[in-house]
């Protein structure tokens, strides 16, 4: 009969203890790692494990059950815990990632981790990553080096004048090559901003200064030569036509003076020529 009694009394100082646990307010005393202490106020300081990301605390540890009774709810839709903890609730999530522009969200929100947001293509994260901003864009005559991501912006350099170029003003276009001009050409530099412009020069120098009008004197003598052939075969066509002519006319005037003599000219350059000599003769007398 005295065992029963020491027994009840056992359970009735267990049952007092607990209900004073529940109804006195824990102090934390420390966290250190997965575990915090707090103080209770019959067991003095309790050590427990803290509760994983995705949850928090409902319930410290029962000083006879041991660290890891800890109770531990997990967190309902629209918030979070990202790490160890021991909070009596959990966090809210982020309400949109399209509070700024260039933003968006990257991952959801879910029970572990809070909504993330990144930035668009073209943009990139400000220093404080609250915001977004669009990347630089390299003028003409500047080209780019490193493109920007979503973590920095674009790196611009300036062309080489002679060597490369750009023409556009983009945040994603680098330096291009000029072309590379002929050996009749030359090239008139662009500054960078534009591609070579290749021309032929209305001079061009042998080195020994021979020039003529922008043609060089191969071009020269082939125009000489050309003019000469063509002088040569007008005068040619001039003696020849001359030449006809005067066949006609020597058998015109044998004829007419065979008709008026009645006799026939055996020689008829012979008497062209005394003929006129007769009349230069009678020329000069008058």
């Amino acid at each position: 009969m005295t065992c029963t009694w020491i027994f009840l009394a056992t359970v009735l100082t267990r049952v007092l203890i607990v209900s004073c646990q529940s109804s006195t307010p824990a102090e934390f005393v420390s966290q250190d790692g997965d575990t915090y202490t707090y103080r209770d106020a019959a067991e003095g300081n309790v050590t427990c494990l803290k509760c994983p990301p995705g949850t928090h605390l409902g319930k410290h540890c029962s000083p006879h059950d041991g660290r890891s009774s800890t109770i531990c709810h997990p967190c309902q839709r629209g918030s979070f815990t990202s790490q160890l903890n021991v909070l009596s609730e959990c966090s809210r999530c982020r309400a949109t990632c399209n509070d700024s522009e260039g933003r968006m969200t990257v991952k959801n929100c879910i029970p572990s981790a809070d909504r993330k947001c990144g930035c668009k293509d073209g943009y990139h994260a400000s220093v404080s990553r609250d915001t977004c901003i669009r990347h630089t864009e390299c003028a003409r005559g500047y080209g780019v080096i490193h493109a920007g991501n979503s973590t920095r912006d674009t790196v611009c350099e300036k062309c080489q004048i002679g060597k490369t170029y750009s023409d556009v003003t983009s945040p994603t276009e680098p330096c291009k090559r000029v072309r590379m001009c002929g050996a009749a050409e030359v090239a008139q530099p662009s500054l960078g901003q534009s591609d070579n412009e290749c021309v032929v020069p209305e001079t061009v120098n042998h080195g020994n200064g021979t020039s003529v009008d922008g043609l060089d004197m191969t071009m020269f003598m082939v125009f000489f030569m050309s003019s000469f052939i063509g002088l040569l075969v007008l005068v040619s066509v001039a003696r020849a036509v001359r030449t006809k002519w005067r066949g006609w006319h020597v058998q015109s005037v044998v004829g007419e003076v065979s008709a008026e003599t009645g006799s026939v000219v055996s020689d008829p350059d012979s008497f062209i020529l005394e003929a006129d000599s007769k009349h230069l003769v009678s020329d000069d007398t008058e």
